[in-house]
């Protein structure tokens, strides 16, 4: 990093990985963990994560701040059906909550008119910028002729589109953010 002539002043990181704010804090950098999902899907985890919302759910209407009232099957599956998915419930509803509240920025994939509400009442709580939807090229401007899918995939070749694009670009106007990804590899494969 330091070799740079463009250096790292921030790193963004997907929210289920919060060892990455560490990390960031540890070299003096800002830190901003990124919501892949909707600012009402992080009302219901914020709540479960808190204990406001008890699980598991029990009566036929749940009424949380900044949200229509849900009944309890709008709710993720693993919060409507406690112990369908441990592994994920954990991750989703506890770790990504760990050091959240040290952030600098949350980024959200919403767009504030979407989900007003919600996005002003998560922003009363954590310094939350909606900067979404994330939607391939393909629906939006077109810039990107191969950007099709909602798919990443680490072993796609570079595409020249992408390429292109980025050296039309003012030096120094692009942000390169990798937001991983979540897998279940059996015992063969982490060998």
């Amino acid at each position: 990093m330091n070799a740079s002539s463009v250096p790292v002043d921030c790193v963004v990181y997907d929210s289920v990985l919060p060892w990455a704010l560490d990390v960031a804090k540890k070299f003096g950098l800002l830190g901003a963990t990124f919501l892949t999902q909707s600012c009402a899907v992080y009302c219901i985890y914020y709540h479960v994560n808190r204990g406001f919302l008890k699980l598991p759910l029990t009566g036929n209407e749940i009424s949380l701040p900044g949200m229509p009232p849900l009944e309890p099957q709008d709710m993720p599956s693993f919060v409507y059906d406690l112990g369908s998915y441990p592994a994920i419930s954990d991750l989703l509803l506890k770790n990504q909550f760990d050091n959240i509240d040290k952030v600098d920025w949350v980024l959200c994939n919403t767009f504030y008119e979407l989900e007003e509400e919600a996005a002003e009442w998560l922003g009363r709580h954590w310094p939350l910028r909606a900067i979404g939807p994330t939607v391939p090229s393909k629906y939006l401007d077109k810039q990107l002729e191969d950007d099709k899918d909602y798919g990443f995939s680490m072993f796609k070749q570079s595409n020249e589109s992408c390429i292109k694009w980025l050296n039309d670009q003012a030096k120094g106007s692009v942000v390169y953010v990798s937001f991983g990804s979540m897998a279940t590899l059996k015992i063969e494969e982490m060998k």
